[in-house]
Parts: C-alpha cells; structure tokens; sequence
C-alpha cells in the first residue's frame, strides 16, 4: 500500500498531577512512510486550557531524514466545546530524496464524541526540484516540445471530522471513525484533491503496571484521481514523569477527560505533499544539431509528399503503413521515420530522450508514372531523394529505377531500410559528403546494391547484399569511405572469361564484383563476409591507358581489409591495381569447393601493400604478385606474415617482375604444381627480374612438382625456404633462351633446405616439366 498519511504523534499526558508537566515519549510507525521517536512538552496546562510544544525525528524506508516542530495552544469554552489554534514546521523528502519544507496552521475542535480539525499548509524555501523520471515530450503547437520533469511541493488544506467512542474493555480505550478531504496546488499546475477515511483504535493502560501507556493503530485510504491509496500506522507513548494516582482534578487542575482533550495529538501531514512530473515549461528541441521544426504522423491512405511538405525543413514526419509514390523528396534537415523506429531529440539542458512511432511498419512501393507525349509508363526514378542534414529510417523501400538517391547532399543519415526489386542501383549517391549508412538490406537490385561517386566520408555499418544485377558495392573517386559488418551473397557470377577477365588494356574495369572500387582514399573494410561472388574486391586507382601510356588519374592509398571471409569467387577474390597503401589482416579465402577459379589474390603494380594471418585455399594460384603496368609513383615494398596457404590447381606463391618483397612464416601446402613460383623476364619487356626478395620460415610441404620454381632472371633473393614431402626442393628452366639465373650479392643468401642457391645450382634442381 502506497502511504499518504502524515505521522500521527503526540499521545496524552499521564492524568496524574505530577505527571503533567513531564514529557511524553513516542514511537510510531507509519507504512512506507518512517519510523521515529517524538517529545511533547506541556509549557502551561491549567484548568481549562494547556500549551503543548512536540518535537519529532524519523527517517523514511530511503533513510531520508524527516524533521517536525509544532505547538498548540487549546481551551475549553462553555457548553463543553474545546477549541485549538496551533503553528509548525516541517522537513522532509520525497521519494527520490529531494528535500522540501513547509510550516502551516493547525485548528480543531472538540466536545464529547465529536472531533474535528484543518490544517492549512505552506511551502518555504525551494519549492521544485528536478526529476528526470518525469521529463517528457509532448506534441503540442505543431511539434514536438520538451517538458522536464519536476517534484513540486504543494500548497494546501486538509480536514477531518468524526466521532471516537469509548469502552472500558481492555482497561479502557476508544474506536474513532473519520471522514475528510483535502486539496492541494501549485502555479505550475500539479494538483491533488480528494477524500480520507480513517479508522484508529486507542487502548490505554495497556500494559496495566504503567499506567499512561497509551497504544494507537489505525488505518487511512485516501482517493484521489481515481485511485485509492491506503496505509496503517502504530504508535506507542510512554510518559517520562511519575506515575498518575488519581483519574480525577484537584487543586485547580482538570480532570482526566478534559486533560485529554487539551493534550492530545493535533492529526496532520508531517510530510510536505509532493507530486511529480512532467510540469516544467515547453521548451524547444533539437535533433540531429537542428532544431526540430514541425512535426506531424502521416498514416496509410495519406499523401506521404503533403506531409512532408507541411513539416519542411527541419522537420519530422512518422510514418506508417503502406504508401505509392512517384518519388519523395525530403527538404533540408527532415526526417522520415517509419513504423518501429525512432528519433533522439535532446533539449536545451543537454538531456536526450527518445521518440518512438509506434505505428505500423512502413512500405513505400514506387508507382508508375506517366511522362512523354506517348503517355509511356515509367517507373519512379527514385523513391526516396536525400537532402542536406536529412535522414531516413526503418522503411522498405521497393520498386523504382533507384530505392535512395542524394546528389550533392552533405551530411545524410540511412538507418534500418530494406530495398528491394529497383531497376538500377538501390542506393545512388553522387558527391555525397558525410554520409551515415547503418542497418541496410538490399536484395535483387538491377543495377548496383550500392553505388557511390565523389564526395567524402561515407560510413556504412551493417548492410546485407544479396543479388544485385551487378556489383555490391560500386564506389568511384571518394575520400574517407568505411564499411564494416556487411554480407553479400548470391552475386552474379560471369561466366565468360573473355568477357569477364581483368585485362592490362583496360584496368578500370572489372564485373559483378563484391565491392568494386576506384580512386578510393583512406577507406576501411572491416568484418566482410562474401559467399558466391565473380571478384570479391576489386581495388584499383583510376588509370588513364591513353596511348597505351599507363598513368593514374586518380592515385586509390591507404586502404584496409580486415575480418574478411570470401567463399567460392569465380576470379580473384582479391584484386589490387595500381593500389599505393593497402593493409589486410585477418583474411580468409576459400575457393576449395570450386571447380573453376582463378587466383586467390592478386597484387599488381601496387606499393606499401601487407597481408598478416590469412588462410587461403582453393585457387589456381594462391597468391600473385605482379608489376605488368609499371605505374609511376608507385613504389612496391610488401610484406606478408602469417600465411596458410593450401590446394592451390597450381602454385602456392606465384612471383611475377616484382621488387622489395618480405615473405614471414608462409605454409604452403598440397600445390597443384610447386610451392613458389618465380618467373623473371629475361627480355625486359615485362619488368625485368624479380629482385630484392626475402623469404623467411617458409615451409612448402607436399607440393606435386618441386618446392621452388624458377624461370627468369632473380636478383637478391634470399632467406630460407624449407620443403617437406615434395619430389624435388626447386626446379628450373635453365635453357639458354629463358634466361633463368640467381644472381646475389654478398649480403644476400637464399637457402632451400639448407643449400645455398645460386645461377650455378640452379641447374641441379629438377626440371619444371
């Protein structure tokens, strides 16, 4: 039972003569409330009237403290009638530990049965604190307002009247009924009004050996705002002074019954009343930095377009249900919220709350409309177009040429959208600049699942990719790009090699890739998964081949991979060109289930590039390393460290002309042919020899054909290569027209399971066919 009732305190006086002027000592108990000791102090009793002054301490179930102070002054008048007038002050909390003082008047008036008393109560000091359980937003003048939550003290009136009955069963004693009211306000506008009923049972003398003793327990419901409260309270009092020996006065003094109507409790709220909420004043809001503009709910049936206008910029629009469009244009600022999602607004004290549309869930279909003098059905270009600082969340978006469109727009927000079954890209930004994607899924796109040109900064997080018409991710010219945490599946698989094959003589292009990428600067891809794809990544600058004169146009630096999973891609699953800045850590690649493939990964003419704890498997060849293009301002320098590589068709490591190349604990197991493959150009038309390349702890175990291949010339090449379970630890071509040839220098050793290679041993290692 939640407890509205004030502690009851101060219990009568002893009846004796000597008792009168000693003081009272109290326990009490009151539900949920607190518990306390209380003192009264008779100042001045005499016969027909007394001043008591009463003291009170308790503490609540929080071990909030509570303070009371109070006195009163009553007399008897003729015809029995006894009136009292009575001052105090009181201390206490709320439920949350706010701290609150009141002081008030008390008066009653008694005779016979009859009681009756009001209490007047005034707050002092702070009057309203803060409370954050209570702060609220509320629709209101066209949008959306902030109203904080407070804990007020109110002023107000309480009153009693009813009847106490005597028995002289258990020593005497008497049983009180009592009705009342009480209202109470503050200028903000909390209230509390309503009715108490009170029951209480008084036995005196309990404890017969003291007689004075006093014991009360009652009961108390209050009903207000259609809600009953109730709560029960106990109190002992105990005199301090010495022991009555008479029931009736002498002396002048008064005799028991009027003693005990001049002495007794006065009965009021010794607890300031409080009330909570929302009562703090509107104040404006902001979402997103901006401050919110109007606000409206635009349900099924509704013009999604019309709403969107009354809101314009800076607004806020929940929609819900299904909608047709031929296309929505968002202003500047706007958001667009579907069913199940929502907004964080924050107001001017810096606190954030949530706004939920608690709507149905939204779809917008793109419509068919009408243009040209054919009066030719086309569809919606694109359902939903982005602005400046707009955002759009939880909708399904289907149908269209494109799901989302922004073009030239700063600062874009996507979050929980589903796009599905468009006739181009399902999301198509050009020279989008901060853009926040999170939360995508896309399935059967016609063009593109996602495609980006220009612009800066676009982060995407969470997305789900499953048979767009050509890429995953198609991305163009864009400095700052992230990806993390996406899956694509079910990608188009080209199955043309003519068609489908990366060529020297147009290097910009290739097809149906995972993520197709170029002239990207500083971009991550962080925890991707790709299952069934013709290239996984296709990383590559921006390379001009005009008179067949390599030259980049647009420089691809500073790329990431990490977390990466690609299984069963057609082609290579990983595909750098002319990439300056490339770092993969924890990569896995499985083409092991697959029949036809091509290589695992393949680096060419790209510099600053490191692979470190990959596993690769499947593949023609696991990983090449190539240098066709011979690009300017590329310097090659890679590293590769914690490497499994395994069931290659043909070799492990494939070396094409490379340079400054570090190999570090390299497995190479079941080649299709050998371990390593080197194969230097003699005639220089290809780069030249392979030079300046170390392998350390590289084991090659159980390859078909020899541990380490070599064609070509090779210069500075050195380290140790171990081969275990191979028909021969290295091969060579060394007829007079390969040009094959180990040329170190004195710095420079290579060892293949501890012989010392060079042009001279070459020709005792097996031969390549």
């Amino acid at each position: 039972m939640t407890l509205r009732l004030t502690a009851l305190s101060g219990l009568s006086f002893l009846l004796t003569s000597t008792a009168l002027f000693a003081a009272d000592l109290q326990l009490y108990h009151e539900e949920g409330l607190s518990t306390g000791i209380a003192l009264s102090f008779p100042f001045a009793i005499e016969e027909d009237r007394a001043t008591i002054a009463r003291l009170s301490y308790g503490r609540d179930e929080d071990h909030n403290a509570q303070l009371s102070i109070e006195a009163m002054r009553r007399m008897t008048l003729a015809h029995g009638w006894t009136v009292g007038v009575g001052v105090f002050a009181d201390s206490s909390t709320d439920d949350i530990g706010n701290r609150f003082s009141q002081v008030g008047m008390s008066g009653d008036l008694q005779r016979g049965i009859f009681q009756a008393n009001l209490n007047a109560y005034l707050p002092v000091g702070t009057k309203s604190h803060a409370d954050a359980r209570h702060d609220t937003l509320a629709e209101m003048d066209g949008t959306i307002r902030f109203k904080g939550g407070r804990s007020l003290a109110l002023r107000g009136l309480d009153a009693e009247v009813g009847a106490r009955f005597a028995f002289s069963a258990l020593r005497g004693g008497s049983f009180g009924l009592f009705g009342g009211g009480f209202s109470f306000e503050h200028s903000d506008g909390a209230s509390y009004d309503g009715t108490s009923a009170r029951a209480e049972l008084e036995l005196e003398n309990l404890f017969g050996t003291y007689p004075g003793a006093l014991v009360r327990a009652g009961v108390r419901a209050e009903r207000a705002a259609g809600r009953t409260d109730s709560s029960a309270y106990v109190s002992l009092s105990i005199p301090l002074g010495a022991k009555p020996t008479k029931t009736t006065g002498e002396n002048g003094r008064p005799r028991a019954s009027s003693l005990k109507s001049l002495t007794r409790d006065t009965l009021r709220r010794r607890r300031v009343t409080t009330r909570a909420g929302a009562y703090g004043a509107a104040e404006a809001v902001t979402l997103s930095g901006q401050t919110l503009g109007g606000f409206t709910r635009a349900s099924e049936g509704d013009n999604l377009q019309d709403a969107l206008n009354t809101t314009g910029a800076n607004g806020l629009v929940f929609a819900s249900g299904s909608f047709t469009t031929a296309g929505l244009t968002l202003a500047n600022g706007q958001t667009l919220v579907g069913g199940g999602g929502a907004v964080t607004l924050q107001a001017a004290n810096g606190r954030q709350m949530v706004l939920a549309n608690s709507g149905a869930a939204t779809t917008i279909q793109g419509q068919a409309v009408t243009s040209g003098s054919a009066d030719a059905a086309e569809p919606v270009s694109a359902i939903l177009t982005m602005a400046n600082d707009s955002t759009a969340r939880h909708l399904t978006l289907m149908g269209g040429v494109q799901g989302i469109a922004a073009h030239g727009a700063n600062n874009v927000t996507v979050s929980d959208i589903h796009i599905s079954d468009t006739l181009d890209d399902a999301v198509h930004l050009t020279d989008v600049s901060n853009a926040s994607f999170s939360k995508i899924s896309i399935d059967n796109a016609g063009g593109n699942g996602f495609a980006a040109t220009g612009g800066s900064n676009i982060a995407i997080s969470g997305a789900s990719i499953a048979a767009p018409g050509e890429n995953g991710f198609e991305l163009r010219n864009i400095d700052g790009f992230s990806l993390q945490n996406a899956h694509l599946s079910d990608m188009a698989i080209c199955e043309d090699n003519t068609l489908c094959e990366f060529s020297v003589y147009n290097p910009n292009s290739v097809p149906n890739s995972g993520v197709n990428a170029i002239g990207l600067t500083n971009a991550s891809f962080d925890n991707i998964r790709m299952d069934d794809v013709t290239y996984g990544f296709f990383l590559a600058s921006e390379i001009s081949t005009a008179d067949y004169d390599y030259t980049i146009t647009r420089a691809s630096t500073d790329l990431s991979l990490n977390d990466i999973t690609i299984t069963n891609s057609r082609r290579e699953a990983i595909l750098a060109v002319g990439v300056d800045g490339l770092d993969m850590t924890h990569v896995t690649l499985d083409n092991s289930a697959q029949d036809h493939d091509m290589d695992l990964v393949v680096i060419q003419s790209s510099g600053r590039v490191t692979m470190e704890n990959a596993t690769l498997s499947g593949g023609i060849n696991g990983l090449m390393l190539v240098d066709a293009l011979r690009l300017e301002g590329i310097t090659e320098d890679m590293r590769f460290r914690n490497i499994t590589i395994s069931d290659t068709s043909r070799a492990g490591i494939f070396l094409n002309p490379i340079r400054n190349v570090n190999f570090e604990n390299i497995t190479v197991s079941n080649a299709g042919t050998h371990g390593i493959f080197m194969l230097g150009d003699s005639w220089g038309y290809n780069g030249g020899p392979i030079t300046d390349v170390e392998f350390t702890d590289v084991t090659i175990d159980n390859a078909a054909t020899a541990g380490v291949n070599f064609y070509g010339p090779a210069t500075n090449v050195s380290g140790n290569v171990t081969v275990l379970n191979t028909p021969a630890d290295c091969s060579a071509d060394t007829g007079s027209w390969s040009g094959t040839a180990l040329d170190n220098d004195a710095s420079h050793t290579l060892t293949i399971n501890g012989t010392v290679m060079g042009t001279d041993t070459l020709a005792e290692c097996a031969s390549p066919y």
